[in-house]
C-alpha cells in the first residue's frame, strides 16, 4: 500500500515538474518571438533611416548589431534589474559616440529598450514588486540623458524637422504650407540668432501664437506644440500664456462639419502611426470607427440609436493615459457629433476621459 502511494506521490511530483518546464518553455517561446519581431522592426526603421540619408550604411550596421546584442544580452539575463538596464542603456550609449544621436535615433534606441523593459514587466509576475514600474522608470532614465545630451540648437533642429514633417504628411488641412513656413522660419530665426533677448522671444511666440492659431481645435493644438516647445527650450516659462492663447481660439462646436471631421481623425492618426504611438492594425481600427460613427450620424434620426452607437464606439478606442492630448481631441470630435445629433453623452465622454469603464 505504502509502495503504491509512494509511486502515486512520485508520478505527481514529475506531472507538475512536467507542466512547469512547459510552462517556462512557453514563456521562453513568446518572448523569443517578441524580440524577434522587436528585431525586424528595427530593421526596418534603420533602414528608413538610411534611405532618408539619417544614416550612413556603416552607422545602420552599427547601431543595428548594437541594439542586437543588447536583445541577445537580455535573452541571457532575463533576472536584469533596474540598475543593470540602466547601465546597459548607458554602455550602448558610449559605444555609439561616434554617432551623432539626434531625435530619430535616439527614437530607435528608446523603443529598443522600452521593449525590453516591458517584456521583463510582463513576463517576471512572480518578481512584480521588486520590478514594478520598470519600464516608466528605464524610460525617465533615458529622457533626462538625452535632454541633456542635445543641446539648445540641436533641440530646435529637430522642432524645424518634426514641423517640416508635418507640412509634407498634410495632416491639417487647415494650416497651409505658407504658414507652416512662416512657422519654421521663426523657429530657424531663433535657432540661429542667439542675440534675441528672452523679452523678444516671448513676444515672438505670442505673436505667432496670435497669427496662426486661428482654426480647428486639432491644428490649434499643435500650432501650441511648436510654440511650447520653443518655450521649453529657451526656458522662457511662458506656457500659460501661449495656452491662454490656444484656449481663447477654440471655434464653436457647430463650426466644424461632418467632412472636416473625417479629415482631421484620418489626420491624427497618420501623424501617431508615423511617430509609432499607435500600430498600423490600431490606425486603422480607430479611424474605420471614428468615421464610422460620423457616417452613422449623418444618416441617422433615432437619438437613442445614435447614443447607443457612440457609446459602444468610445469602448472600442482604448489610448494610454500618457496620450491625454489626443483622448481630448477624441472626446471632442464625440462631443461635435452629439451636438449635431443632439444626443447627450457629456457624462460618458467623462468618464472615457479620465478611464472610468462604460455602460
Amino acid at each position: 500500500m505504502k509502495k503504491h502511494q509512494l509511486k502515486s506521490k512520485l508520478k505527481t511530483i514529475l506531472f507538475l515538474l512536467l507542466a512547469f518546464f512547459t510552462s517556462c518553455s512557453d514563456i521562453k517561446s513568446q518572448t523569443d518571438d517578441a524580440i524577434n519581431l522587436n528585431r525586424k522592426s528595427l530593421y526596418e526603421d534603420l533602414k528608413k533611416l538610411e534611405d532618408e540619408k539619417i544614416i550612413t550604411q556603416n552607422e545602420f550596421k552599427q547601431i543595428n548589431d548594437r541594439l542586437n546584442s543588447d536583445f541577445d544580452y537580455y535573452l541571457k539575463h532575463k533576472d536584469i534589474d533596474l540598475p543593470r538596464l540602466k547601465k546597459m542603456f548607458l554602455k550602448t550609449i558610449e559605444s555609439l559616440e561616434n554617432i551623432k544621436i539626434n531625435q530619430p535615433i535616439f527614437s530607435i534606441i528608446f523603443s529598443t529598450y522600452e521593449n525590453i523593459a516591458s517584456e521583463i514587466e510582463i513576463h517576471n509576475i512572480p518578481r512584480m514588486q521588486e520590478i514594478y514600474g520598470i519600464q516608466t522608470k528605464l524610460e525617465n532614465v533615458m529622457k533626462i540623458w538625452f535632454e541633456n545630451y542635445q543641446t539648445e540648437s540641436e533641440k530646435l533642429t529637430d522642432l524645424i524637422a518634426q514641423i517640416n514633417k508635418e507640412k509634407e504628411l498634410d495632416a491639417f488641412k487647415d494650416i497651409s504650407a505658407s504658414e507652416y513656413d512662416g512657422i519654421i522660419a521663426t523657429v530657424t530665426k531663433i535657432r540661429n540668432d542667439t542675440t534675441v533677448s528672452d523679452n523678444e522671444l516671448k513676444k515672438i511666440l505670442i505673436d505667432g501664437m496670435l497669427k496662426y492659431c486661428n482654426g480647428s481645435v486639432n491644428s490649434n493644438l499643435s500650432i501650441l506644440d511648436f510654440y511650447a516647445s520653443v518655450d521649453t527650450i529657451k526656458k522662457l516659462g511662458i506656457n500659460d500664456k501661449l495656452s491662454a492663447i490656444f484656449n481663447r481660439s477654440k471655434i464653436k462646436p457647430e463650426e466644424i462639419d461632418y467632412s472636416e471631421i473625417k479629415k482631421q481623425v484620418t489626420g491624427l492618426f497618420k501623424i501617431l502611426l508615423e511617430d509609432k504611438l499607435i500600430t498600423q492594425p490600431e490606425f486603422e481600427n480607430y479611424t474605420q470607427i471614428i468615421i464610422k460613427d460620423v457616417e452613422y450620424c449623418e444618416k441617422n434620426k433615432d437619438t437613442a440609436q445614435i447614443k447607443e452607437q457612440l457609446v459602444s464606439s468610445l469602448n472600442k478606442i482604448k489610448i494610454e493615459e500618457r496620450d491625454k492630448k489626443e483622448k481630448e481631441l477624441i472626446t471632442y470630435w464625440y462631443f461635435i457629433l452629439s451636438k449635431k445629433t443632439n444626443v447627450d453623452i457629456k457624462s460618458e465622454l467623462n468618464k472615457w476621459l479620465y478611464d472610468y469603464e462604460l455602460n
